[in-house]
C-alpha cells in the first residue's frame, strides 16, 4: 500500500514541470478560458453539439452553421465533454482540464508501471522513469551549435527545429499538457503494460475503446497491436511445425494455442469498423468530405527533425539490443513492433498521399525505443550508484536527467512566456457568453474576433459563422467576408444568415455597422450583443 501511494506522488510530481503551462495561462492578463492551445475548445464544442443539435449520441459539427448539418459524429470523449457541460451545467475549461489532469496522473502512473515491470532493481526506477517523463532529444543543443558556429545569441530560437514551436510533442511526457493527449496516452500506456503482463485480451478491450475516440491514435494503437498479434501467430506456427518434426513418431500431438488466432478475428472486425465508419460512412456526407479533403495536410517529418528527435533513443536502443538477436526478451520485440509500425505511420508520405503525418508522433516513435533501452540506461544508473556517494550519485543523475530535458526545460519556459497559443477569454466576454448560454440562443452568430468566435461555440448554444480554420466550412471565404465587414460595412447574402451580432463596446466603427435592422439584446462593459428584429423573441425574463 505504502509504494502504491508512493508510486501515486511520483506519477504527480513528474507532471507538474508541464502543468507549468496553465499555471501562467491562469495568471494571463486577457483572461483565462482553460484552453491553452487552439485545437483545445473544439472537442468541447463538438461535445455540445451530440447534446444541443444531435440525437444524444452523435452530433453535427460545431462549425457548419446550417441548421440541417448531418449528425454524423461520435467519439465517446467528446460525449463526456458534452455531457458534463450541457447537462451537468460544468464550466467548459474546468471540465477539460479536470478530465486531463486525471488521465494525464492515470497515463504517468501506467508509464511508472510499465517501467517498473522492465527493471528489477528498485534503485533505478525513480530516475530511469523521470527520464522517461522529461527526456527529449537534440534540439535545443543542436540550435545552441547552429547558433554559435553562425555567430546568433546562444538561446536565439532554441524552438526552430522541435516543430509547430514545440507543440506536437516528439517526446511522451510532453503530451500530457493536452488533456486528449493525456487521455490517449493512458490508454496507449495501460495497452502497452497488458501486453508486458501477458493480458493481451485486456490489451485488445483497450485499443478498441482507444480506436472509438481518436483516429490517429486509434490507427496507430490498433496497427500496432495487429501487428504484434501476427507476429505472436507467426511464431505459434513456427513452433507447432518443430513441435510436429520432432514428435513425428510419437502419437501425440503437440496443442496449438488458438488465442492469438481469435484475437486476431476481433482486432479485424475493429479495425473494419474503424475504417468502414471513416471511409465509408462519413464519405457518404458532402459536408464532411469537403471537410475531410482540408485534413489532406503535407505536415510531414523532415529528416533533421526525425535525428534530432530520435537520434539519441536510437542509439541507445542500439546499444540495448547489441548482440545475439536471439536473447532478445518478448518485451524487447514487441517495442520493435511498435516502434516500426509508427515510424512508418511518421514516414508514410514516402508512399502514400500523406495525410498529417505529424500526427502519428506524439512520443509513439520515442518511447519504444527508450523502453527498448531501460535495461541499458538502469544499469547505468545502477552503476552510478554503486560508485559514488550518496551526494555526488544525486549530483549525476540530477545532471544527467537535467541534459536529457532541455528540449522539455527550453519549450515550457519560452511556452509560459509566450501567450501566443492561449485562447483568452476575458471577464466581459465571459459575462457575454453567459448569459447567451442562459438564454439558449441557437441562430448563427457573428463576433469580429476569430478567436472569440470560435470560442463561441464551446461557451455558447450559438453556431458561429466562422469557427475552427479547418473545421470550418469554406474558412477562408467567411473570414474574408468578416474581415471586409470589419473595414468599411461591406454586406452581401452572407449577412443575411446571421441571427446575432456580438460587438466589442469601445469599437464604435463597428457599432456603426448595425443598423435599424437590429435590436440591442444585452451589454455589459466590454460587449454589445444585437439580434435581428425579425426573430422571434424566446429570451428568458
Amino acid at each position: 500500500m505504502r509504494r502504491q501511494v508512493l508510486d501515486i506522488l511520483l506519477a504527480c510530481a513528474a507532471l507538474l514541470p508541464f502543468y507549468s503551462i496553465y499555471a501562467a495561462h491562469c495568471v494571463n492578463p486577457d483572461g483565462a478560458s482553460g484552453f491553452v492551445q487552439y485545437d483545445m475548445p473544439y472537442y468541447v464544442a463538438n461535445g455540445r453539439e451530440i447534446f444541443e443539435r444531435g440525437n444524444g449520441f452523435a452530433g453535427p459539427n460545431p462549425y457548419d452553421e446550417n441548421s440541417d448539418a448531418p449528425t454524423i459524429y461520435f467519439h465517446w470523449f467528446t460525449w463526456i465533454l458534452g455531457f458534463s457541460v450541457v447537462v451537468l451545467g460544468l464550466d467548459p475549461g474546468f471540465v477539460f482540464v479536470s478530465l486531463g489532469l486525471v488521465a494525464g496522473i492515470c497515463g504517468s502512473w501506467l508509464t511508472l508501471q510499465i517501467i517498473r515491470q522492465l527493471i528489477p532493481d528498485n534503485r533505478a526506477v525513480t530516475p530511469v522513469f523521470l527520464l522517461s517523463m522529461w527526456g527529449g532529444g537534440l534540439f535545443v543543443l543542436f540550435k545552441c551549435f547552429l547558433n554559435l558556429t553562425q555567430g546568433e545569441p546562444l538561446l536565439s530560437d532554441l524552438l526552430m527545429f522541435d516543430l509547430g514551436r514545440g507543440w506536437w510533442f516528439m517526446s511522451w511526457g510532453r503530451n500530457f499538457i493536452l488533456p486528449t493527449e493525456a487521455v490517449y496516452h493512458a490508454f496507449a500506456a495501460g495497452i502497452w503494460l497488458c501486453v508486458l503482463r501477458r493480458r493481451e485480451w485486456s490489451a485488445m478491450t483497450l485499443v478498441l475503446i482507444l480506436a472509438a475516440t481518436h483516429p490517429f491514435t486509434g490507427i496507430q494503437q490498433l496497427l500496432i497491436l495487429g501487428a504484434w498479434n501476427l507476429a505472436q501467430l507467426i511464431v505459434n506456427l513456427n513452433s507447432r511445425r518443430s513441435s510436429l518434426s520432432e514428435q513425428a513418431n510419437e502419437k501425440s500431438t503437440p496443442k496449438f494455442d488458438l488465442s492469438p488466432l481469435w484475437r486476431g478475428l476481433v482486432l479485424t472486425a475493429g479495425l473494419a469498423a474503424f475504417l468502414g465508419y471513416y471511409f465509408v460512412f462519413l464519405e457518404q456526407f458532402s459536408s464532411h468530405r469537403n471537410l475531410r479533403s482540408t485534413w489532406a495536410l503535407e505536415w510531414v517529418v523532415p529528416p533533421i527533425v526525425v535525428a534530432l528527435a530520435y537520434g539519441v533513443v536510437m542509439l541507445l536502443a542500439l546499444q540495448r539490443m547489441r548482440g545475439n538477436w536471439r536473447k532478445f526478451v518478448p518485451e524487447t520485440w514487441f517495442f520493435l513492433v511498435a516502434f516500426a509500425v509508427s515510424f512508418l505511420l511518421i514516414q508514410h508520405d514516402y508512399f502514400v498521399k500523406p495525410h498529417q503525418p505529424l500526427h502519428f508522433t506524439r512520443g509513439y516513435v520515442w518511447l519504444p525505443l527508450f523502453l527498448i533501452a531501460v535495461p541499458k540506461i538502469s544499469s547505468w544508473v545502477i552503476s552510478v550508484k554503486d560508485k559514488s556517494g550518496d551526494v555526488r550519485q544525486t549530483l549525476i543523475l540530477a545532471v544527467a536527467i537535467l541534459f536529457a530535458s532541455l528540449d522539455n526545460i527550453a519549450f515550457l519556459t519560452i511556452t509560459t512566456r509566450d501567450n501566443s497559443n492561449n485562447m483568452p477569454l476575458n471577464h466581459d466576454a465571459r459575462d457575454a457568453f453567459r448569459w447567451m448560454d442562459e438564454q439558449l440562443l441557437e441562430g448563427v452568430l457573428l463576433i469580429p474576433d476569430d478567436k472569440l468566435c470560435y470560442l463561441s461555440a464551446t461557451f455558447t448554444s450559438a453556431r458561429p459563422y466562422y469557427g475552427h480554420k479547418f473545421n470550418t466550412p469554406d474558412y477562408q471565404t467567411r473570414k474574408e467576408n468578416v474581415d471586409n465587414w470589419k473595414a468599411d460595412g461591406t454586406q452581401g447574402d452572407w449577412m443575411e444568415t446571421i441571427d446575432y451580432v456580438l460587438l466589442p463596446a469601445e469599437d464604435s466603427s463597428l457599432q456603426r455597422n448595425v443598423d435599424d435592422h437590429w435590436k440591442s439584446l444585452y451589454e455589459n462593459n466590454g460587449f454589445s450583443l444585437y439580434g435581428r428584429n425579425s426573430l422571434k423573441s424566446s429570451l428568458k425574463n
